[in-house]
């Protein structure tokens, strides 16, 4: 007979609908427990030689990311992790589904999906970016604008911080800030959902 294990990686406060002392706006206040006691379950499981599959919200690895990775990979069990928090996914798993609208838009490992090809560029521009946006585009390049006035540029080819001060030239306006940064999950998210 096969056996499968599960374990909901949760605070003993994490109760659904609680009011009171326990209700959400309360946690960071109350007396953290699930470092210690999944640390002996870990323990234990180990001891027996036993593996499992971990689920870990959000709050949980947002707070307490070492024992989010030790789960997975210093006592190689299986983890899935439920967040909005990509820097805290990008540094606990290996592999990552990402879903929009109830489908899965990317799967795989995230080195793999960040890729290796190319470069990533944070840009700021002083005047119009919609035209400028446009131009990358047109050019074959990626361009992740957030609401702030930072852009991230993927470049998957050999163009680089040259290309883009002449297409910012060629579109009249100035170029405040030219970094080479490297891919993140973020980044594969954006492509994914279809946010570029």
């Amino acid at each position: 007979m096969r056996n499968c294990l599960t374990v909901d990686v949760e605070e003993w406060f994490h109760v659904c609908g609680a009011g009171g002392p326990l209700a959400v706006r309360h946690w960071d206040t109350l007396p953290s427990r699930v470092v210690d006691t999944t640390r002996d379950l870990l323990d234990l499981l180990d001891s027996c030689g036993v593996r499992g599959t971990f689920f870990v919200l959000g709050w949980v690895a947002a707070r307490h990311p070492e024992l989010v990775r030790d789960i997975a990979h210093n006592k190689g069990m299986n983890l899935i992790l439920s967040s909005h928090l990509l820097p805290d996914v990008e540094y606990t798993c290996d592999h990552v589904v990402v879903m929009d609208k109830g489908q899965v838009a990317t799967a795989g490992p995230i080195e793999a999906l960040k890729g290796h090809g190319g470069r990533v560029f944070e840009v700021r521009i002083k005047g119009d970016r919609e035209p400028f946006i446009e131009a990358l585009r047109v050019a074959g390049l990626e361009c992740h604008a957030s609401e702030e006035d930072l852009m991230r540029v993927f470049v998957p080819d050999e163009r680089g911080a040259r290309f883009l001060f002449r297409v910012a030239a060629d579109q009249r306006v100035q170029m405040r800030h030219l970094r080479a940064s490297v891919p993140t999950l973020e980044d594969v998210f954006a492509r994914a959902v279809g946010d570029v």
